[in-house]
């Protein structure tokens, strides 16, 4: 939670700007695209968890 240099990786309630949300949905540079892509109901798992407030993380 604390991130990067570049500021918050999980934004709490917000995934739509969240970078952790970003680099799960594909949603940045093809470079950082992660190894084995999540399934859509995954993705949709950690998307209800940032925007509940990423509890228990």
């Amino acid at each position: 939670m604390a991130g990067t240099l570049y500021g918050p990786v999980v934004m709490p309630g917000d995934s739509r700007h969240s970078i952790f949300n970003m680099l799960v949905e594909g949603r940045l540079d093809a470079s950082t695209r992660m190894p084995h892509p999540l399934t859509p109901e995954e993705i949709e798992t950690l998307r209800l968890w940032v925007d509940q407030g990423a509890v228990k993380n």
